[in-house]
């Protein structure tokens, strides 16, 4: 019983909403296209698969009215079917329903005719030349009988948003209305393109990346404008179903994208809004996540977004150019009226889908309107800016050429108080080179006085010790020449006494002779008369090796023997190796004499071997043996001369410096640091190298490289006297 009534129930609703929704047919009076709006009924599922006979017989309790003119089924992945009846009160029976939405992927009409189902289906997902009427708009033959009223079934399905724009005519009037809209984008395509082709122009002319901007703005939102009612796939690529799907969401999110950045450059954002920057990125960040969505198929993903980023972008503009017009920006100003004309289009063309307005032919082009308009003012802007340009530059060039001319003035004023400061300067250099010339003869004369010292040293130290042992033995020499003469006088004494007592003084004298040890003392004689003679001749060998050493002044090259340079430097420092325990290892090369200024060589031996014996100072508290060891040879045609010693080695940066003027690491006072800059000149001007190879906690080994051969004939560096 009570499933019985719910059944009762059921159909009898079911009969209500049946008889509501079949309420007056719209009438087709032939006086002119007749616009499908009032008794129009929808219903939205996800079911694909409901066919058109499941819809007419059971989903009529589905059926809601449209509440406007324009049905506005918005962004869904649904499947939207429309009702409506038509009474035809013309005289023509063969009539055109046109549904004026040609971006609608799918759209199928099912109405009966003769006892049959008469279906068809058109849409963007199916390719242009395949239709019967080559017009952008989807037009459906509908036979109504004069005087007789039929029932209408439309299913649409679409990515994008989907408007239901329907009217019914004949044939002519149809083409008719279809030809005003071609002339109206005909016209709005003519204005883009010659703003395309000026701005192209300029673009050329003068290279201003605006013009760049502005000109990817003017085709992408051309393309949008004319993929709206169809144009694209009709003239552009009728066979492309690719483009036919995504054409429309990529030119509006880069017609997006391109807008931002003109306004960026145009506005010069970052100068007077710097903050306002990063709106503008973001949008152009959003604008391309939603040109990747459509790029993979989401469609409704990228639909939705990029309506957000119109919004955003729309108010962002806005208050944008407000703020830097506020701040004075004359090309602020035109953009600020050229947007809100484009605004007042675009809001028009929304309050239309949303039936706040009428859907007639004004309402329906006033975004093409307000684009067109908002194009050509912003050209007209751009070739402002360029005037604006052209008088900034002429205010730079009369601020450069005031600055130049002040320039001009400070230069001549700063080259007169320059030529008085150069003169004083100069008088102060002259005195300052006399003054430097004469401290570096000072030092130079420091350094030889510290060779002299040295030298002087050395040749005290070394004459003294032979001369103390002659010294030593003047005294032993005299006692016993003093017994001997004893011993005469005794025997001289003979002859002055009487015969009987030379037998007394004679045993007196053999007595005193051999007290006095007299062998003894002849064999003593022998021994300090020889020690005289090995001091005498040390003394010589002595003089001898300064002579050989001191040839300091000398400034013609000869011939001498390197080696006995090296010994006479040596035997000059003796009492520093011999009292430091400087074990020095000599390891000469089989070659003869060349060509040198032999004082020169041997000054450049003393600076080394002197350092040398220094560095091994602290050898003795290592515990370790104190080393130099000498090494001379022939080397590609070169006397090569080695000099090293195991001493505390030098670190890199003192190494580097180490023939540097004046550069020394000794003690204030010890050192005036031209040693081995003097050396460095007398090697140079031997036309050799020298180097130094130095490892810390190692030593340190000076190279010397000298040609064998070298001529007299070169010209040398004369080292100051």
């Amino acid at each position: 019983m009570k499933k019985g009534m719910r059944v009762f129930l059921y159909f009898f609703i079911s009969s209500l909403c049946y008889f509501s929704l079949n309420a007056t047919p719209i009438v087709i009076d032939g006086d002119g296209i007749t616009t499908i709006k009032g008794d129009v009924f929808y219903f939205s599922t996800e079911d694909s698969s409901l066919s058109y006979e499941e819809v007419k017989l059971f989903e009529k309790a589905k059926f809601e009215k449209a509440n406007i003119d324009v049905l506005n089924l918005e962004v869904s992945n649904k499947h939207h079917w429309v009702k409506f009846s038509l009474k035809n009160k013309s005289k023509k029976e063969n009539l055109i329903l046109n549904l004026a939405y040609p971006i609608t992927d799918v759209a199928s009409l099912y109405y009966e005719d003769n006892g049959k189902v008469n279906n068809q289906t058109i849409g963007d997902k199916q390719v242009f030349n395949d239709r019967k009427y080559k017009v952008p708009a989807l037009l459906f033959d509908v036979n109504i009988p004069i005087d007789e009223e039929k029932e209408f079934f439309l299913k649409l399905t679409s990515g994008e948003q989907l408007l239901v724009p329907l009217s019914i005519g004949t044939y002519q009037q149809t083409i008719e209305s279809q030809t005003l809209n071609d002339i109206t984008f005909g016209i709005y395509a003519g204005i883009m393109l010659v703003m395309f082709l000026y701005n192209l122009f300029i673009l050329i002319s003068i290279k201003d990346i605006s013009y760049f901007y502005y000109i990817l703005y003017i085709i992408t939102v051309g393309l949008v404008q004319i993929t709206f009612p169809g144009y694209t796939f009709k003239y552009l690529w009728p066979n492309n179903l690719w483009w036919s799907e995504h054409g429309l969401l990529i030119f509006g999110a880069l017609s997006g994208i391109s807008i931002m950045l003109f306004m960026h450059e145009f506005l010069r954002v970052n100068v007077y809004a710097r903050k306002a920057s990063y709106i503008i990125f973001l949008i152009i960040v959003l604008y391309t996540i939603a040109l990747f969505l459509a790029l993979f198929g989401e469609y409704n993903a990228s639909y939705n977004m990029i309506d957000g980023c119109g919004i955003l972008l729309s108010f962002s503009a806005l208050f944008i150019s407000i703020y830097i017009s506020y701040k004075g920006n004359k090309s602020a100003k035109f953009f600020l009226i050229a947007w809100s004309i484009f605004l007042v289009g675009l809001f028009a063309f929304v309050f239309r889908s949303l039936g706040l307005l009428p859907y007639n032919y004004f309402t329906n082009y006033t975004m093409p309107l307000g684009s067109a308009i908002e194009v050509t003012l912003l050209s007209l802007a751009l070739a402002d800016r360029i005037n604006i340009l052209k008088k900034e530059k002429e205010l730079a060039k009369e601020r450069e050429l005031a600055a130049l001319q002040e320039n001009e003035r400070i230069i001549i004023e700063q080259n007169e108080k320059l030529e008085e400061t150069v003169e004083l300067r100069t008088d102060e250099l002259h005195r300052t080179l006399a003054e430097l010339r004469q401290a570096q003869s000072q030092l130079v004369q420091v350094e030889k006085m510290a060779s002299l010292g040295q030298l002087t040293a050395g040749i005290a130290h070394e004459i003294n010790n032979p001369i103390n042992f002659v010294k030593s033995n003047i005294s032993p020499l005299k006692r016993d020449i003093n017994d001997i003469f004893e011993i005469v006088e005794t025997y001289q004494g003979i002859h002055e006494v009487a015969l009987e007592q030379i037998k007394d003084k004679l045993e007196q004298a053999k007595e005193l002779e051999e007290e006095l040890e007299l062998d003894f003392l002849k064999e003593e004689i022998g021994h300090l008369l020889a020690g005289i003679t090995d001091g005498a001749n040390r003394t010589t060998e002595i003089v001898d090796g300064l002579k050989n050493f001191s040839r300091l002044g000398e400034s013609e090259f000869k011939s001498a023997n390197i080696h006995e340079g090296i010994e006479s430097t040596l035997m000059v420092l003796n009492n520093e190796i011999v009292d430091g325990e400087v074990k020095i290892e000599r390891e000469y090369g089989d070659f003869g004499e060349i060509n040198c200024l032999p004082g020169k060589l041997n000054q450049v031996f003393m600076n080394i071997l002197e350092n040398a014996i220094h560095a091994t100072k602290q050898n003795k508290e290592l515990d370790r043996e104190r080393k130099l060891k000498i090494k001379t040879e022939i080397v590609d045609g070169k006397v090569e001369i080695r000099i090293s010693d195991n001493g505390k080695g030098m670190p890199e940066k003192v190494r580097s410096q180490v023939f540097d003027p004046f550069f020394t690491t000794k003690d204030v006072g010890e050192g005036t640091g031209l040693g081995l800059s003097i050396v460095y000149s007398i090697i140079e001007s031997h036309m050799g190298r020298i180097s130094a190879e130095s490892e810390e906690g190692e030593g340190t080994c000076f190279i010397i490289s000298i040609p064998a051969n070298l001529e007299s004939k070169i010209d040398l560096v004369k080292q100051p006297d």
